[in-house]
């Protein structure tokens, strides 16, 4: 499980028990756009660039070709902030830029055994795709021996801890105990480099969610 990619993990542990993210589930939506920006990020293919924008900053490897339809957007596009890269995605799937990425995301797991494809709808566009079961409990247990263990903390589960915690499915795999101790660790560790992280990942995470969620009441007007 350590060669999946952050935004891969993500997606195993927030579709619904059919393999679906719907519109009902607009937090997880936007965590999802959220986890590959970050994941983008910390593979050093985008970087930060001037006002808060991010653009292309290394070609895009094999391993994360499942993300070059964001990649290509802001390579096109950049330097882009990262709200108009979730605003075109989250607001675009009329535009299906999001079934897209997320059909290019469960593909690449459906690949390697770790997730069941479904069909589209009858209208087409986003697929389901079921994760294995043993999938889910192994990026889960492997978060948890890094998270609740006294074991250094890498930038993929710090990122991962947060994206399950904005989007509300860490309350599915952690228990009210465990997630205190993990908003303890994370607290103890904010003077530290990847404490650092951590937090600006908290804010980047919050931002966006907070600025898609305003979108969408703008939209629905």
């Amino acid at each position: 499980m350590n060669d999946l990619t952050l935004v891969q993990q993500y997606l195993l542990c927030a579709v619904s028990d059919s393999g679906k993210l719907t519109n009902l589930h607009s937090e997880r939506m936007i965590c999802f756009l959220a986890g590959g920006l970050l994941t983008l990020e910390l593979a050093g293919c985008v970087a930060p660039a001037e006002k808060k924008k991010v653009s292309v900053a290394a070609p895009l490897p094999e391993a994360l070709d499942d993300l070059r339809p964001m990649y290509d957007f802001i390579a096109q596009k950049g330097p882009v902030k990262p709200e108009k890269v979730a605003e075109e995605f989250y607001l675009g799937m009329t535009s299906k830029k999001f079934d897209q990425l997320f059909n290019a995301v469960g593909e690449r797991l459906a690949a390697q055994g770790l997730a069941e494809a479904g069909g589209p709808g009858l209208l087409g566009g986003r697929k389901s795709f079921k994760p294995a079961k043993q999938a889910v409990d192994q990026v889960v247990e492997l978060l948890r021996a890094e998270l609740l263990e006294d074991a250094p903390i890498t930038e993929d589960a710090a990122a991962l801890a947060v994206l399950l915690d904005q989007s509300g499915c860490i309350k599915t795999y952690f228990s009210p105990y465990e997630r205190k101790s993990i908003r303890e660790k994370r607290k103890a560790l904010s003077q530290s480099e990847t404490g650092k992280l951590v937090e600006d990942m908290m804010c980047f995470v919050e931002d966006l969610v907070s600025a898609m969620a305003a979108l969408t009441v703008l939209n629905n007007i």
